[in-house]
């Protein structure tokens, strides 16, 4: 017999679909916080695989998965869609939105700019080129 590690958050029937197939399942039923994490673990992970997408039709498939976890996420925390919706549109008169494409290479700024601190504090995400 073979085991696997999984430690995924799941679709509802997919438990009972694994079951019938004769799959032995360990599994737990989250509380409201474990179920956060997971479902902003299962964003990331949906994400990746919008990534990884290699054509049309799997494109389709991930974005609908980002698109589940997502309304999940809203649900948890009973956001208002409509009030998202204008926080949306309020923030697209603010800085825009993606449509026009535009990629940056790299930033330079003054050592004394008031971003400064914001770029310093994510070194990941904003590496230093010296």
């Amino acid at each position: 017999m073979k085991r696997f590690a999984t430690n995924i958050l799941i679709r509802n029937n997919r438990l009972s679909m694994m079951q019938n197939n004769g799959l032995k399942v360990d599994y737990e039923i989250l509380n409201d916080e474990d179920y956060l994490l997971e479902l902003k673990k299962k964003l990331i992970e949906e994400a990746q695989e919008v990534f990884d997408s290699k054509n049309v039709s799997e494109l389709k498939s991930e974005l609908i998965d980002v698109m589940e976890v997502v309304d999940h996420l809203i649900d948890l925390h009973s956001f208002s869609r409509s009030e998202l919706n204008a926080l949306k549109k309020e923030k697209q008169l603010k800085v825009g939105k993606f449509d026009k494409k535009i990629k940056t290479h790299y930033i330079e700024m003054p050592d004394d700019h008031e971003e400064l601190d914001y770029y310093l504090s994510k070194p990941h995400k904003y590496p230093q080129i010296k």
